[in-house]
């Protein structure tokens, strides 16, 4: 009797953990860094990532590191994008596969200034 209850314990167990697993397995993250062309650090720049096919959007900003994590994200093919005021936004693609953890940097050019007069 005693087995019995510990093999319906072990097997619920494993069956409650066994979801996380399986979506664990089917996602990646990006990492990376958003600097300037004198490779200083951008800080608050916006990264967007934007899945092909599914258009599948995740946001986030970069630290006072100027680092950056997506995380959880599904696997597939996406457009990576980064921008902050006073700089030309950059963008890349970027394949993501199962259990992977890619790095991607962005090194920004500055941006032409904009003028607006109020009269």
């Amino acid at each position: 009797m005693r087995l019995r209850t510990w093999f319906l314990t072990a097997l619920v167990v494993f069956a409650a953990q066994l979801p996380g697993r399986l979506y664990a397995q089917s996602v990646g993250s990006i990492v990376g860094v958003v600097s300037d062309r004198s490779q200083a650090v951008v800080p608050n720049a916006t990264v967007t990532a934007v899945q092909n096919g599914t258009n599948l959007t995740r946001t986030t900003t970069s630290s006072t590191t100027g680092s950056f994590t997506l995380p959880l994200l599904p696997v597939g093919t996406y457009v990576l994008s980064a921008e902050a005021p006073g700089f030309e936004k950059s963008s890349t693609q970027v394949t993501l596969d199962v259990g992977q953890r890619q790095e991607v940097n962005f090194t920004l050019n500055v941006g032409g200034l904009a003028t607006s007069v109020n009269v």
